[in-house]
């Protein structure tokens, strides 16, 4: 699941600020009440609403990849250009 944009995130907070009831805010930018009370906790702890970083250990597998896919790039530049491939059975 995706987080929602900052801008999102504000225009919520600014409605409640203004003193929109919950119900009117969950229905104008279709959230939940669990989200709307969870920004509230996120700002009053925090001081912003910033998305929180997917915990977890970052993986290994895709940097090392990525290092490798460079070197097979720069050493067969004809990867880069785009292969129609034959369709099975025709």
């Amino acid at each position: 699941m995706r987080a929602y944009p900052q801008d999102l995130r504000q225009q919520v907070l600014r409605a409640v600020d203004e003193g929109i009831s919950r119900v009117q805010i969950m229905d104008l930018f279709q959230v939940s009440r669990a989200t709307i009370k969870r920004y509230l906790k996120q700002r009053r702890e925090t001081g912003t609403v910033l998305p929180r970083p997917i915990p977890g250990r970052p993986p290994k597998k895709g940097v090392a990849l990525q290092m490798g896919m460079q070197e097979v790039l720069e050493a067969h530049p004809e990867a880069r250009k785009p292969r129609l491939l034959p369709v099975v059975g025709s």
